[in-house]
């Protein structure tokens, strides 16, 4: 799909592993092997990207501050602990009891870090002037799969407040990338004026195909909210466990913005274009 695409950036939307084992990352270490196999792809396509954490990717038990560490060495990942050259980045580690059925569950579901929180500033080709930003927020995961009765994680207050400060001081437009379908939280969380720059809220964590355009001609906003693992028809495709991807073409001089869902064939299977 990289090769008939050939995209500048890849935003991978969580749940990217679900190895939900402890016992095969003590003797396999799977969860770090498996996005630096993720990071050595894209190292030899020479494609730059990042990721978001979805609800399985630390189940297991991994920290997720050990896969930013694993995956930080590589080129072409942008990203990590701290905010580099070309990104902000928030790294949250925080404690919250969590119950279930009226009782506190153990330690192990209290620890809420929040890694992979980042504004990325794209740049003209002169390299001076921010012309387009993308931001990732990581909607929240437990370290070892919780009871069913207990619900997914909420984004914090904490990262809408970062958010909103990188928006002030960057005044380029821009889209989010998530992986829970949060998007009312969000939107909630920006003022008007942020909205009329937004492009798109992108999520990764429902298994069908969904896109609906925002629009309010009052207030000169207009942006995509959208699934980005997509699939024809909704759910998975048959028994394979497949998904497929969304890609996304912003033209930052026009501000036309493409949205279209690809198959395993690189085969278009759904389409969304607007221009502001």
């Amino acid at each position: 799909m990289t090769e008939q695409e050939k995209p500048d950036f890849v935003v991978l939307g969580g749940d990217n592993i679900f190895c939900n084992s402890g016992f095969a990352e003590v003797v396999y270490n799977t969860s770090i092997r498996t996005y630096k196999k993720i990071a050595e792809y894209f190292e030899n396509k020479k494609i730059y990207w990042t990721f978001v954490f979805g609800n399985h990717d630390a189940e297991s038990g991994r920290r997720k501050s050990r896969i930013i560490s694993a995956v930080e060495p590589y080129r072409y990942f942008i990203g990590g602990k701290e905010s580099g050259e070309s990104f902000d980045a928030l790294t949250i580690k925080k404690k919250a009891d969590v119950f279930a059925d009226g009782k506190k569950l153990a330690k192990k579901y209290s620890i809420d870090h929040r890694f992979a929180n980042y504004f990325i500033k794209v740049y003209d080709a002169s390299d001076d002037n921010v012309v387009y930003n993308i931001a990732t927020l990581d909607t929240g995961s437990f370290y070892s799969a919780p009871p069913a009765s207990v619900h997914y994680k909420r984004l914090l207050a904490e990262q809408f407040s970062w958010l909103n400060a990188e928006l002030e001081k960057n005044a380029a437009p821009f889209c989010i990338f998530l992986h829970i379908a949060y998007f009312s939280d969000v939107t909630e969380a920006l003022d008007d004026a942020a909205l009329a720059r937004l492009d798109g809220i992108f999520a990764g964590h429902w298994h069908g195909n969904f896109n609906y355009l925002y629009s309010d001609p009052d207030k000169d906003i207009l942006f995509l909210k959208a699934i980005t693992g997509c699939a024809q028809g909704g759910g998975y495709r048959g028994e394979t466990g497949e998904r497929f991807a969304r890609a996304i073409s912003i033209d930052t001089v026009s501000g036309a913005v493409n949205s279209y869902c690809l198959d395993e064939n690189a085969e278009i299977i759904s389409y969304t274009a607007y221009v502001f």
